[in-house]
């Protein structure tokens, strides 16, 4: 993975608010490069790996839309139920020597936005991030979603992880927008699971899945949902849909560009 195509991603995150915002409003801004990794590890908790996992949708996804031509996507996947970033960064068994162009960080829902956990939150994740560059690695930030009773964790939780990839040099993966989105659009499409208003439900996986995809690899995800059936096909193609507008928005791509083809989003001016 080239060294150019990631820095011009990090240049990106240092300015991923002001482009959200710009794009939205039909204002012009800088555009990026996606990194498209070829191996990846994930670390999280029960947000990554519910309903079978991210990790295993994008790897379908990326077998099925051959983003990285005569490659096939390595993925590894460390996550603890319920954990913080901490008991990640103190774990030394970490399998972070493996040869991983990008490793994938995902902290607790709140994490970074409750005063109680958000010091320990910015500590642990400075301690990851020296361990992945020692091992040649990138690290992409996952942002999550808010709550289903609190949409208002939305923005808090957009500018936590902005400020955070910006203090340590790392990508952000607009996840969490891509919920207020699909939300915004269709109030009435399940994205949680019942129980806890809190984890996602299938759809919301998906959801998960087709950004990381779009953000990695600058590709539309349509129509991944042939690969994966647990959604109906409308469902499926709605929030490929959401996610690419999404993603396209906040890292300053026409929507037009990179729709699945060999297309690359133009190189950054």
């Amino acid at each position: 993975m080239g060294r150019t195509s990631v820095g011009t991603l990090h240049c990106l995150t240092i300015a991923l608010a002001l482009l959200y915002l710009l794009a939205a409003s039909g204002g012009s801004a800088a555009v990026m490069q996606p990194l498209k990794p070829a191996s990846i590890l994930w670390i999280g908790n029960s947000f990554t790996y519910y309903n079978g996992g991210i990790p295993a949708i994008v790897q379908a996804m990326a077998a099925a839309l051959k983003p990285l031509p005569a490659k096939t996507l390595r993925m590894a996947t460390k996550a603890i139920g319920g954990a913080h970033l901490a008991q990640h960064a103190a774990n030394m068994t970490l399998p972070l020597e493996d040869g991983w162009d990008l490793v994938v960080v995902q902290g607790y829902s709140n994490e970074p936005i409750n005063p109680a956990k958000a010091t320990a939150f910015t500590t642990a994740l400075a301690t990851l991030q020296g361990r992945i560059a020692a091992a040649g690695a990138e690290t992409a930030l996952f942002m999550t979603w808010a709550y289903k009773d609190r949409p208002e964790m939305s923005a808090a939780l957009a500018k936590a992880y902005e400020t955070a990839g910006r203090e340590i040099g790392a990508a952000v993966v607009p996840v969490g927008l891509a919920f207020k989105d699909a939300r915004s659009a269709r109030p009435g499409l399940q994205l949680y699971v019942a129980e806890d208003n809190k984890h996602p439900s299938p759809a919301g996986t998906y959801l998960a899945a087709c950004t990381f995809y779009a953000s990695l690899y600058g590709r539309s995800p349509e129509p991944a949902g042939l690969v994966w059936d647990h959604l109906p096909p409308e469902t499926a193609r709605f929030l490929e849909e959401t996610a690419w507008q999404t993603v396209s928005r906040y890292y300053g791509w026409a929507p037009a560009v990179a729709r699945n083809s060999d297309e690359r989003p133009p190189e950054n001016r």
